[in-house]
């Protein structure tokens, strides 16, 4: 009877540790959040605004077209896409024609990009045509955004850090064994 009254003890003074714990995590959250009410987030894309928040994944479609190594001076990787609704393929089934596809060309060392999100064979629903300084860099210059239900075109800014407002958008082409897998999130800013 002893040992389990000192296990209950116990076990009521490490969760109290814990939600004190808990508690003063939001605590400075909660401050943290205070100081920058002022600050609008940034909606997803579209957006009627300036600016549009995007994030999209790419992964490669089948094994047995694998991704070509985004080193090589032209290539492509085709598959499926998920993320900011309007900017990947739809969801609705058959998937036949659906697909996404990432492509590029090179000039030195800077990649030009072409991502499209395809919503039949002959229907380009989202399209983000940019540059990249070099195969290892992580900088998606935009110089081009669209989707196809919207009149807005879309850029990135070049001055911030990459994935952020004012920067380009983020990039990481991650060429694995078993699947290639493409990852581009940021800030656009309207044309």
């Amino acid at each position: 009877m002893r040992t389990s009254h000192i296990r209950t003890v116990l076990l009521a003074a490490t969760l109290l540790a814990s939600l004190l714990a808990i508690i003063a995590l939001s605590g400075s959250a909660g401050a943290a959040a205070s100081s920058h009410r002022g600050a609008e987030p940034i909606p997803n894309c579209p957006a009627g605004g300036p600016q549009c928040r995007i994030d999209i994944a790419l992964r490669q479609g089948s094994l047995f077209v694998p991704c070509d190594s985004f080193t090589v001076s032209a290539g492509s990787c085709i598959g499926s896409s998920v993320g900011t609704a309007q900017w990947i393929e739809p969801s609705y089934q058959p998937k036949f024609g659906l697909q996404t596809t990432f492509t590029w060309k090179s000039s030195g060392p800077v990649r030009f990009v072409d991502y499209q999100a395809n919503a039949g064979f002959t229907i380009l629903r989202a399209r983000i045509v940019g540059r990249v300084p070099s195969p290892g860099s992580a900088e998606l210059v935009v110089t081009d955004a669209s989707i196809s239900n919207s009149s807005a075109n879309w850029q990135t800014g070049t001055s911030g850090q990459p994935g952020s407002p004012g920067g380009p958008l983020y990039l990481d082409y991650d060429n694995k064994t078993g699947g290639a897998r493409i990852h581009i999130y940021g800030v656009l800013e309207r044309k």
